[in-house]
């Protein structure tokens, strides 16, 4: 419903619009989602899509991933993480049922 509005409105202002929008191909080149999936992203649409999210935000965000299948992956990507003066991109895993799970999230939100 949300698409069909945002079309129409694309097509009553004669605005070019692509039917078929993927987030991945305005945030991410072709050879970054390899290099993502080759480093154990899964290969479906939504990882690919919140991987941009996650790459391209200035803060690293708070991500749930209740199925573990991005686990891998943000692994990866968080041991090539430089540090900033300001620890504003330290990364932190947190597993289901971890002993300091709670407490690492309350002071990633702070």
């Amino acid at each position: 419903m949300m698409i069909s509005s945002w079309q129409e409105f694309m097509y009553k202002y004669e605005l070019p619009y692509s039917a078929e929008f993927q987030i991945d191909s305005i945030l991410a080149s072709q050879l970054e989602v390899r290099n993502w999936r080759v480093n154990g992203l899964p290969s479906d649409k939504v990882s690919c899509a919140n991987a941009c999210i996650a790459t391209r935000s200035q803060r690293i965000p708070i991500l749930i991933d209740p199925q573990e299948l991005a686990y891998s992956w943000l692994a990866k990507m968080g041991s090539k993480l430089k540090p900033k003066p300001d620890d504003s991109n330290q990364f932190k895993l947190v597993k289901n049922g971890d002993k300091q799970s709670v407490k690492t999230i309350e002071k990633a939100i702070e």
